[in-house]
């Protein structure tokens, strides 16, 4: 668990540890169930399951956004959708996010200002 005990700050500052080494080229595994976490870093997930006497079993593996947005998988480890695929959800059919991709917390963000037109430069956007 890379982010038990850790601040807002440790987090992101973990986060940019994992990204860096991904751009030198770098393989990094790691277990969590930070699912937030786990969609703002992983480009792919492994989700297990606890079978007899610990040993466990693949419920999905694939494209990060895939498996976490697999809500048979998730159940079936026990784990809760990540919180921002919960909004990402609700916001979606209130048709209030704008259609750019929504991989974490931050992206998120960046639709929901861009769908209600908050954006940088001033302009509403519109939805159609």
């Amino acid at each position: 668990e890379p982010t038990a005990g850790l601040d807002p700050e440790g987090r992101r500052s973990l986060a940019r540890v994992i990204h860096g080494l991904r751009e030198r080229g770098r393989t990094v595994i790691f277990a969590s169930h930070d699912l937030d976490f786990v969609g703002a870093v992983a480009d792919r997930v492994v989700a297990l399951a606890r079978g007899e006497a610990g040993s466990g079993s693949v419920l999905a593996q694939g494209a990060a956004q895939d498996v976490l947005r697999d809500s048979d998988a998730m159940e079936r480890a026990g784990l809760p959708p990540p919180d921002f695929i919960l909004l990402e959800r609700v916001l979606r059919s209130a048709r209030i996010l704008s259609p750019i991709p929504v991989r974490d917390q931050d992206t998120l963000l960046d639709a929901l200002a861009r769908g209600t037109g908050n954006a940088a430069d001033g302009h509403p956007s519109r939805m159609s």
